[in-house]
């Protein structure tokens, strides 16, 4: 990535993520970038928050984030995306411990990875 690339480590763990095309609908995105980065159908789509604003200071971009269930028994390969866009994605699958595990150790480097893992961790609670 981009803004990790001159870090110690410019690998970062991420969640789906896709673009909002023209005509497009936030959750037609997550659908989408869902099958093209993982290779899984999306089921029980929810907004969880946003749009909000990544950087307000320094970009417009904004972020909706969903949260959805796959069935990961489904899968069938662990390097995804789109060869025309360049795409090189390893799928990474985490059980609930060692996920809030690496959360709570603050290993983590994705601002929207944060926020969602947050967001989980409190509805599970």
């Amino acid at each position: 990535r981009v803004g990790a690339i001159e870090s110690d480590n410019p690998w970062v763990t991420e969640l789906v993520a896709g673009i909002v095309e023209s005509g497009e609908e936030s959750e037609e995105v997550a659908f989408r970038e869902a099958q093209e980065e993982s290779g899984l159908n999306v089921r029980n789509l929810l907004s969880i928050a946003g749009p909000f604003y990544n950087s307000v200071g320094g970009s417009s971009e904004t972020t909706h984030l969903f949260y959805g269930l796959v069935d990961t028994a489904l899968i069938t390969s662990d390097i995804n995306g789109l060869d025309h866009e360049n795409e090189d994605i390893r799928l990474v699958v985490m059980d609930e411990r060692d996920f809030f595990s690496e959360l709570t150790a603050n290993r983590f480097r994705s601002a929207s990875l944060l926020l969602a893992g947050y967001w989980l961790k409190d509805r599970l609670n």
